[in-house]
């Protein structure tokens, strides 16, 4: 059991920001003991966004293209690690960065391109990819737990350098990058099969709210259209793949711009991370 800790001071914060920078990982800053990020728009890299944060602030790190296509295998369940590696976390850190969690562990590994967010096998967590994020140190869980590294952060690994049991079956990002929601774009028929069975397992009046936003008769389509992003949010779709809906089942409505489906995608993520749904599948442990 890790020991509980007082909230990281702002000099802390500036050693591993500079430490994440060394390893071309992009931060945001994070609500004090929270994986809530601090502020809306965090997707979009801007070093503007740490100004005037305070020293209890958390930190967090953005997978996929913003930090150099980082995919962190997020384990939450460390009675199933063996189903996923052939050696142990201590040994896995030896070749790239492990971050303990309260719960278990990330892996950060890099891709060619950036990867869609799902699912580990067997149910040993989640891969973070295009459009996540997770908790890094010297951050501070809820339960007053603070994360930490199990070896040296000095490297990250290319996945295919790892010792898996099992194919993850990655599936490559839509483009374009979070936050840049294209007119023009519009949801791949997998895509359309993935969220249709997703839509199929909420509840009832989450599935007439989209039903109706599919057939254009939707009294509040705002409401729907943010009702749908946060579940999709939830359950580990990327920004892209939840814009890429928006607009395709959103056809039989005049055309939503661009800057609104951002800003609408950037509430629904921020609200999935703080809900108790988002706590158990978001990853950030």
């Amino acid at each position: 059991m890790q020991r509980r800790h007082e909230a990281p001071e702002s000099k802390t914060l500036l050693r591993f920001r500079g430490l994440y920078q060394d390893l071309d990982l992009t931060t945001v800053p994070l609500r004090a003991q929270s994986k809530r990020p601090l502020r809306l728009g965090w997707q979009n890299p801007n070093p503007e966004r740490w100004a005037n944060v305070g020293p209890k602030a958390n930190l967090g790190v953005l997978t996929g293209a913003p930090s150099e296509n980082l995919l962190v295998l997020d384990l939450d369940n460390p009675e199933r690690t063996d189903e996923i590696f052939h050696e142990p976390p201590q040994a896995i850190a030896e070749r790239t960065l492990v971050v303990t969690t309260s719960r278990g562990f990330h892996v950060y590994t890099r891709t060619e391109q950036p990867v869609a967010n799902r699912q580990l096998p067997h149910g040993a967590g989640d891969l973070k990819g295009q459009g996540g994020l997770v908790v890094a140190p010297p951050s501070i869980h809820p339960s007053g737990t603070r994360y930490a590294f199990a070896g040296d952060a000095e490297r990250i690994c290319d996945l295919a350098d790892l010792d898996l049991t099992v194919d993850l079956d990655l599936q490559a990002a839509t483009q374009p990058p979070p936050g840049r929601v294209e007119a023009n774009s519009r949801a791949s028929p997998e895509l359309i099969r993935r969220v249709e069975a997703f839509v199929r397992e909420q509840a009832p009046k989450f599935r007439r709210k989209v039903r109706a936003l599919r057939e254009g008769r939707v009294r509040d389509r705002s409401g729907a259209e943010f009702m749908l992003a946060k579940g999709m949010a939830e359950a580990g779709f990327s920004d892209d793949q939840i814009g890429q809906i928006l607009l395709t089942w959103g056809q039989k409505a005049p055309q939503r711009a661009p800057a609104y489906l951002r800003r609408t995608i950037a509430r629904a993520r921020q609200a999935a991370l703080s809900s108790p749904a988002g706590h158990r599948r978001g990853g950030e442990n």
